[in-house]
């Protein structure tokens, strides 16, 4: 029943297109701010104390005769903002035509 419907609307005439324009298209040059991440590292050194099993029972001295440097390495994100000069198609409206007024129908006598 579907198919059939469909064939039967192939044949039916179609409604007119619009008699106006809807508009043109117009190459405009566009700014655009484009953000992307930039990863870097950097390296730190900290003093990292030997612990004795029982050392702090004995005695808690924060001294440094014991340290022992240690180096570690810090992920940085830094997000750079970028500005990009762009060709895009714009739609620009197209002037207001005149319309043929509408068609009334006549009643029959």
């Amino acid at each position: 029943m579907y198919q059939a419907i469909l064939c039967l609307s192939l044949f039916a005439p179609a409604a007119e297109p619009c008699p106006c324009p809807g508009g043109t298209c117009v190459r405009e040059q566009v700014t655009t701010k484009v953000n992307t991440p930039k990863y870097t590292f950097k390296c730190s050194e900290f003093c990292l104390p030997t612990y004795k099993l029982f050392g702090c029972l004995c005695s808690c001295k924060d001294d440094c005769k014991n340290c022992h440097p240690k180096k570690k390495r810090e992920l940085v994100k830094k997000i750079c903002t970028e500005e990009k000069c762009e060709m895009k198609c714009v739609l620009k409206p197209a002037p207001p035509c005149e319309c043929a007024p509408p068609v009334t129908a006549i009643p029959a006598k």
